[in-house]
């Protein structure tokens, strides 16, 4: 699969040619990157005839169709280009799209490029392109953390909330062997522990060793303070791969992929399997809060 990206347009008069570039979308083999200036989406709310909350309803319909779509490509191990939903995302539809479009929204034609594009590398397209003010002051790892999380959010703890404990922190008063406070981002029971903690991996060395081992520590206390074997539990680890392959951070991931029995690692466009797995489960609360 060929990676390209396409600018995103707001054309407030589509009597005119004008329009403001307010955001980037990118493909490639790996599923889809996307941003959008909010510095120019206020400008373009400014300039706008019609009700400007359009443009955020635009917004979030295109990042929960391209979430939707980079879903897939993990569960399936294919290529976007190749679901049910290609004709939305393709690179020929965003040719089509590019000609024939005239209404409020617009992209422009689809321009390939035969770099492998990382998250830095997208930074500097989008500064390019769309907003060089904005981007100027966001960390490209930042940002991409704050993606991390929102995937995670939206497919697993707000399907879960109700029904098990979220963002539950333990700390030595409950587990002895934890030195610093540890935060789970959902923990249940139901005869069985299921819980999930989330680990951004590029975090240094000291803080991804201490939250891996403080993970363990807390899995055989819960265990044992309730009389279940370790193994007997559904834990997961939710941790994107990191992108440089021979890095420290990316060994450890691995070791831990391929090692660790205690939980299972997972990526965070996976999340949903621990909401799957505490609903079909029954888990539920069991703490006194």
């Amino acid at each position: 699969m060929k990676t390209f990206y396409s600018l995103i347009k707001i054309s407030p008069n589509s009597l005119s040619d004008d329009s403001l570039v307010i955001g980037m979308i990118l493909s490639d083999q790996k599923g889809f990157r996307y941003k959008f200036s909010q510095r120019k989406k206020r400008i373009a709310k400014g300039i706008l005839t019609s009700d400007s909350r359009v443009l955020d309803y635009l917004e979030k319909e295109i990042t929960h169709k391209l979430d939707e779509l980079n879903t897939l490509a993990k569960k399936s191990k294919a290529e976007p280009e190749i679901f049910d939903l290609k004709s939305s995302f393709s690179s020929e539809y965003f040719e089509y799209l590019s000609r024939y479009s005239n209404g409020l929204l617009k992209f422009t034609a689809p321009n390939f490029i035969t770099d492998q594009v990382n998250a830095e590398k997208f930074q500097k397209l989008f500064r390019m392109f769309v907003d060089q003010v904005e981007e100027t002051e966001i960390n490209p790892e930042k940002e991409e953390e704050k993606h991390f999380n929102e995937r995670i959010n939206t497919n697993l703890i707000e399907r879960v909330k109700e029904k098990v404990h979220i963002h539950k922190k333990f700390d030595h008063n409950f587990t002895p062997s934890l030195v610093t406070p540890f935060e789970m981002d959902c923990v249940g029971r139901n005869g069985v522990f299921v819980g999930a903690k989330s680990l951004y991996f590029t975090h240094s060395r000291d803080k991804i060793h201490k939250a891996t081992t403080s993970y363990v520590n807390l899995i055989v206390h819960l265990s044992y303070g309730h009389q279940k074997e370790p193994f007997e539990n559904k834990f997961f680890l939710i941790a994107d791969e990191p992108e440089q392959k021979k890095s420290f951070e990316h060994q450890i991931w691995n070791d831990l992929r391929k090692k660790e029995r205690l939980f299972s690692v997972i990526s965070s466009d996976d999340a949903s399997m621990v909401a799957e797995t505490i609903e079909n489960s029954g888990a539920s609360k069991f703490l006194d809060l």
